[in-house]
C-alpha cells in the first residue's frame, strides 16, 4: 500500500565510535543527507517521515541502498522501525517555544532548593 512512511532508528554510539573514531557523530549527518535525498524529512532525533507515498518494498530498497552506501551501518543500527503515516497533524500551536527558557529561566542567584521546587511542581 502506498502511504507516507515514518522511519525511526537507534544507533549504537559505542559501536559507531569504535568504527568511525572521534567523529562518530557524523554518522547522523550522513543518514540525514541520505534520507533527505530520498524523499524523507527529519522530524526529530532519529525520526524521519517521507514527503511522498512509498510502499513497503520502496522503503526496503532505500534502506538497502543506504547500507550499501555506508556498509558500516549494518553494525551500527541497533533498532529500526517503519510505520505508515496516514495523516500528520502538528500540535506545535499548543506550546510557546521560541528557543528561550522564558519565565522558566534559572536565576543565577537562586538556590538549589528553589530550583528543585520548580521541578517538583512539574512532577505528576
Amino acid at each position: 500500500m502506498y502511504r507516507n512512511k515514518q522511519i525511526i532508528f537507534d544507533i549504537d554510539t559505542k559501536v559507531a565510535k569504535a568504527i568511525l573514531g572521534k567523529n562518530y557523530n557524523n554518522i547522523y549527518n550522513k543518514i540525514r543527507k541520505y534520507f533527505k535525498d530520498n524523499g524523507f524529512v527529519h522530524i526529530e532525533g532519529s525520526g524521519y517521515v517521507s514527503n511522498r507515498e512509498y510502499n513497503y518494498n520502496d522503503v526496503l530498497n532505500i534502506i538497502t541502498s543506504l547500507v550499501e552506501t555506508y556498509p558500516f551501518l549494518e553494525k551500527c543500527f541497533k533498532d529500526m522501525r517503519l510505520s505508515e503515516v496516514p495523516e500528520i497533524h502538528s500540535l506545535n500551536f499548543m506550546f510557546d517555544y521560541d528557543g528561550t527558557p522564558g519565565k522558566y529561566a534559572q536565576d543565577a542567584n537562586a538556590s538549589q532548593t528553589e530550583a528543585d521546587e520548580c521541578y517538583d511542581d512539574l512532577e505528576m
